[in-house]
């Protein structure tokens, strides 16, 4: 066992494996997307037909696909034994709009239910959603609590309370004083 591991054996096992044809990518498969065409995650994977299943680095794959797409939040890959690769994606939902500055500009953004804003809201894109203002000066800490309390207040919409039916809020006003 010595003698495998100072030769650096579990480097030339990896080596073997992956010049075995048996083991290179016949298929890759995309699963999850609704806003993300499934062709622009495979090519931004930047995973080759032909390559190794075994050479398959899941954080630079799953970085190189989010740096490219910005609906998505996660990207699970699963390899499917012998020859074929599963890219299971998960993208954001989003749950209201919010401002955030950026830069010297102020910028409508949608917000998930984490309270992440990911992705700016522009013109043809689905704007029917509540927007919560009064979060834009705060920073840091603060503004991730008032836009807890904001996030909380739509859960509890979600739940469809009769007296108070969700289709009826537009915005949320979060006033650290009030």
């Amino acid at each position: 066992v010595a003698l495998f591991m100072n030769m650096n054996g579990l480097s030339n096992v990896k080596q073997v494996l992956e010049g075995i044809k048996y083991f290179h990518i016949a298929a890759i498969e995309v699963t999850g997307c609704v806003h993300t065409p499934p062709e622009r995650v495979r090519a931004n994977s930047k995973i080759l037909i032909s390559s190794s299943i075994f050479s398959l680095d899941a954080q630079r794959i799953e970085e190189n696909i989010k740096a490219e797409n910005d609906w998505i939040k996660k990207v699970q890959l699963i390899r499917n034994w012998p020859d074929e690769v599963l890219l299971d994606v998960e993208e954001y939902v989003p749950v209201a709009l919010t401002v955030i500055s950026s830069g010297k500009r102020r910028v409508l953004c949608y917000m998930d239910e984490d309270g992440e804003p990911f992705i700016e809201a522009k013109a043809g894109m689905d704007l029917d959603y509540p927007i919560i203002s009064g979060v834009e000066k705060a920073r840091g800490e603060e503004r991730i609590e008032q836009l807890r309390e904001a996030m909380s207040f739509l859960s509890l919409l979600q739940k469809n309370n009769p007296n108070l039916p969700s289709q009826s809020v537009s915005q949320i006003n979060v006033d650290p004083e009030k």
